[in-house]
Formats: C-alpha cells, structure tokens, sequence
C-alpha cells in the first residue's frame, strides 16, 4: 500500500522548512524531503540579513514582500526558540551603507530612492559613520544609517526550526531521493521518493535551484531558473570588529554576537559548480579590508559557496501553475530566501487552504511575462 500525506514538501531549504513548519501549524500532515541535509544549500551559506542589499533597485512588488517578511521575524523567531530551546540570534543591529570619495552622489542618490519607498535611514558623514563603527576605513566620506535592519543567524535558525518543525509533527526525510512528482492527467497527485510513491493532497516544491528539474514534462510548466554562484568568507575578532551590517560597492560585513564576522558576496555565473574559487574569496577579501582595514588582523575561519535560484527578473516563483491541482510552487528567490521565507510560507499555506494570497503575491505568478 502506497504511503499518503497531507502534504509533500520537497526541499529542505529556509523556503521548504518554514512552509512545513506554517502548515503543520495549521493541522495538516506534512512530509519534508530533502535530498541532503535539511538547510545545508543557499538556505545556510546566505548571511542572514533581513533587508535587500540594494531595496532601491528591486520591483515595488519585491520590496514590499521583503517588507512585508521581515516584520513577520520577531514572531515567528520568538515560537521556533520556545519549541526548539535555544536561540536564533535575531537582532535589529542596524546597517551602514558607506561611501568613499568619489560615490557620495550614488550613495545620496540610494538615500532619495530609499525615502520615497519609506525607508527611514540617518545622513551621515564619515567622522559620525567612524564614531559609531570605528573599524571603518578613513576613505570613508559618507554613510546611511538604518537603525531598524535586523539580521538572523541563519544556520542557527535552520537547525532551530527542523527541531520545532518536528516538534509540530513535521516528518522530515533527509538524504531522500525524489526522481519525480506523480501526475494524474492535470493532477499532481505525489511524488516517488527513493523510488517508492508516496500520495498527497498537495505538493509544494521548493528545492531552490533544483526545482525545474522536478518539473513533470506532462504538464507543460516552464520553470526558467539558473543558478548563481556566490562565495562567502568568516573571519573571527574578539572583541568584535563592529556591531552593525556595513555595507558598500556591493559587498557586506555581518557582525555576529561571539566575535565571527561573515564578508560576502561574490555573483557569478557558473552553473552548478559549487566549488570556492581562490580568486572569489581574494575578492570579498579585497573589498572588506577596503570597508574596515583591521579587517586584515582578523583570524581565518573558512570560506564556503552556495547556488542561489534565480529567475528572470529577481522575482521568485510563487504559486500555483494554472489549469494544474495539487501544486504549489515556491522558488526562484535568488538572493532572498531567508529574508522572503516567512511571507513566502504564509502564502503556500494560503494556496494549500484555497485563499487568496493578497496582491503582492500577484506579481510572482508562475506565467507573468517574461524578457531575456
């Protein structure tokens, strides 16, 4: 006799877990596949700030989702603590976007677009950045102050949140193989999981830049995602080097609460290739000692990549394909799976309850238009 769910979420990932965790919240039975580890891919080598690095430059649609997420933390961070017993790390740290001489134009220019989307932020100049992070480099000119940015400490909250997932009666298979999802007609009606099939009323697919390859022929459903490479570095300095997220010509410094100090990130092109190039890390390297110069002092810890899911236009993929039942897709999140994942997990249970998900959701449909 086949086995049969409620629920089949595939992908393990901040997207898939917290999707688990909300619907098992709900009542339903939810089975989590994971073809590694739960939340060993982009999920844990993201560094965990719950704010865009560049707001300014996404669709209103985007930036009022990420928005929208990150005021659902406090809450959510607050339950999965209680249920898994130990904490999260999450802390409103606040971020300095820095400038040098030559960018203060660019960076004024980041400050006007911010405002009219009503971001609060502070002008300073680089004395009063140096006062409160006096880590910065003296080529400093200019700063913007977001006192309200928080960050996670995300491979914390991703073990955090398995516990509690589990504690809500999530069953979660790690180092499953799903070869396929399981079509009736226009009907997805499971999946076969190391090659045995497992039936739901609902599948939710969620393995991030794995997912087109799921996607059932049959149906039609193009799912254009690419991967995109990116490295991260963690440096460790007692006391800390800084307290806040620091960010500038693209790259970030994230404090943590012992000491360690992530610097990121690099985007690239390569395909699946998860490899750490020696190049990539120089980079990110080059970069952070330019923002603070102490950084140099700082003890190496590792350097590591993750493949972030990327569509088109940086919007995910959220919702259900038209014309097909028992599918709810969610990915596509490129660099904002930790920052969309609470918002992104209410709306696959609102899909999966039949209700609607609200405007900005609208935007993330699977066939809106496209360009190259």
């Amino acid at each position: 006799m086949n086995e049969r769910r409620d629920v089949i979420v595939i992908g393990g990932g901040i997207i898939g877990l917290l999707s688990a965790w909300e619907l098992a919240g709900r009542g339903h039975g939810v089975l989590l596949v994971d073809r590694r580890a739960t939340g060993r891919e982009a999920s844990w080598a993201g560094g965990g700030i719950l704010s865009p690095i560049n707001p300014h430059e996404y669709p209103p649609a985007l930036e009022a989702l990420c928005r929208e997420s990150a005021a659902l933390y406090p809450e959510i961070a607050e339950r999965v603590e209680r249920e898994a017993g130990f904490s999260v790390e999450l802390r409103a740290t606040g971020l300095l976007r820095v400038a040098f001489h030559g960018e203060e134009e660019a960076l004024e220019s980041v400050a006007r677009s911010l405002e009219s989307r009503g971001h609060a932020l502070e002008r300073i100049d680089g004395d009063r950045a140096r006062q409160l992070e006096p880590a910065l480099s003296p080529s400093i000119t200019r700063a913007l102050n977001q006192r309200e940015i928080m960050q996670i400490r995300n491979p914390r909250f991703l073990r955090a949140l398995a516990v509690s997932a589990a504690h809500r009666g999530v069953e979660i298979r790690e180092h499953a193989s799903v070869s396929s999802l399981e079509v009736s007609g226009k009907q997805v009606i499971g999946a076969r999981i190391d090659d045995r099939l497992v039936e739901a009323g609902e599948v939710v697919l969620a393995a991030g830049a794995w997912s087109a390859t799921l996607m059932p022929p049959q149906l039609e459903i193009s799912l254009p995602l690419r991967p995109v490479h990116g490295v991260m570095v963690l440096l460790e300095r007692r006391p800390p080097l800084c307290s806040r997220v620091i960010v500038g010509r693209g790259r970030y410094l994230i404090p943590r609460v012992d000491g360690r100090l992530l610097a990121g990130s690099t985007v690239e092109e390569r395909g699946f290739d998860r490899s750490v190039p020696l190049g990539a890390v120089a980079s990110v390297l080059e970069d952070a000692i330019s923002m603070a110069p102490s950084i140099s002092e700082c003890s190496w810890q590792r350097a590591w990549s993750g493949l972030r899911p990327a569509a088109f236009d940086r919007l995910p993929f959220l919702g259900r394909p038209a014309d097909v039942e028992g599918l709810v897709v969610a990915t596509g999140h490129y660099r904002n799976g930790l920052l969309l994942g609470a918002i992104t997990a209410r709306i696959v249970a609102q899909l999966v309850a039949g209700e609607s998900p609200g405007a900005h959701a609208e935007a993330c449909r699977l066939d809106r238009p496209r360009f190259d």
